[in-house]
């Protein structure tokens, strides 16, 4: 979980692993991707990924990466690594 706005808890759609980096991730329709809520939990969970690579920086050393995508993004023909490249929020 992921505290924000003071206090208040959001649990993250996704956590994917890979060989190099792990990702929280976000997917949200169209018309929520400016909702303030959802840019809360999006700031809130780039500095809870630089707090979580800061820690990993001592141990195996993997990022962590926030995603926030549209739902029209997500598609059969498209990699995590391409999801990323079009839809990282800031570097953790």
């Amino acid at each position: 979980q992921i505290t924000y706005r003071g206090g208040e808890q959001y649990e993250p759609d996704f956590v994917v692993e890979t060989a190099d980096a792990r990702f929280v991730v976000e997917i949200k329709a169209d018309n929520e991707m400016e909702d303030p809520d959802v840019l809360a939990k999006a700031r809130a969970a780039v500095i809870w990924c630089r707090h979580a690579s800061d820690h990993t920086s001592t141990t195996d050393g993997k990022r962590w990466r926030y995603l926030l995508i549209p739902d029209h993004a997500v598609a059969e023909n498209m990699s995590l690594d391409g999801l990323a490249r079009e839809h990282e929020r800031g570097v953790c």
